[in-house]
């Protein structure tokens, strides 16, 4: 889960570099498929939580819309139980589309959409190792963010 978390926050401070990004914002969609018991083991409440709060109160990107796509009945049963901690204004961005993709042309321009989601896309499949490469490219300039923030005195 916390691989997860930092794949996120990376891909959003690579994000963050193009300026169209940070005028015109972004639209995130969720595969859930194939989501299962193991993984949900992985997050615990505590860890949901923050990064919920993170999302609705510190992500410095302008979020136009979220679209869950592929979500199962453990998807459903879980988004229920956080439901209550999900801020009006970010549920109103939230669209389910489970396996209809015509509601997701609808939001988001087919020629944007991979033909997987029922867009018109051509464009290559990017396998995970070679995004990860390409991220690596990019590793001083992460870890010169990472030196940003606090850090705690150990003055006495």
């Amino acid at each position: 889960m916390y691989d997860v978390v930092a794949l996120f926050r990376i891909n959003i401070e690579a994000s963050l570099m193009d300026p169209l990004v940070q005028v015109n914002g972004i639209r995130i969609i969720f595969d859930f498929d194939g989501l299962s018991m193991s993984h949900v083991a992985q997050a615990s409440p505590k860890h949901a939580m923050v990064s919920l709060q993170w999302i609705q109160k510190c992500c410095p990107l302008q979020l136009k819309s979220i679209h869950i796509v592929n979500n199962s009945m453990l998807f459903n049963v879980l988004f229920t139980i956080f439901k209550p901690f999900i801020s009006k204004e970010l549920r109103d961005k939230m669209h389910f589309h489970n396996r209809d993709y015509s509601g997701l042309t609808k939001c988001i321009s087919a020629k944007c959409l991979p033909p997987a989601y029922g867009g018109t896309l051509d464009a290559p499949e990017c396998e995970g190792q070679l995004l990860g490469d390409f991220m690596q490219l990019y590793d001083k300039h992460y870890e010169a963010m990472d030196a940003f923030g606090y850090e705690e005195s150990n003055a006495n």
